[in-house]
């Protein structure tokens, strides 16, 4: 895996108190589903930031990459 891939992943982590240790946006409660979701229903990246300013684009790119790589990971909500 390339720097950059690996730099973007560092910003997913898991903590498990918080969201029972689900994925979120490193230094933030923002779960990855949601943006996922965002992705889905066709936001785009500026959308995404708009609506949730606190986020980089480098947060969102780390979620399009976590959704390319990671196996089952459009069905994180659902293991809520």
């Amino acid at each position: 895996m390339a720097q950059r891939e690996e730099s973007l992943l560092d910003r997913i982590t898991t903590n498990p108190g918080i969201l029972s240790g689900k994925p979120i946006i490193r230094g933030t409660r923002m779960p990855v589903w949601v943006v996922i979701e965002m992705i889905e229903f066709g936001q785009t990246n500026e959308e995404i930031i708009e609506d949730f300013p606190f986020l980089t684009s480098e947060d969102v790119e780390a979620v399009h990459l976590f959704m390319e790589l990671i196996p089952g990971s459009t069905e994180v909500r659902k293991l809520q």
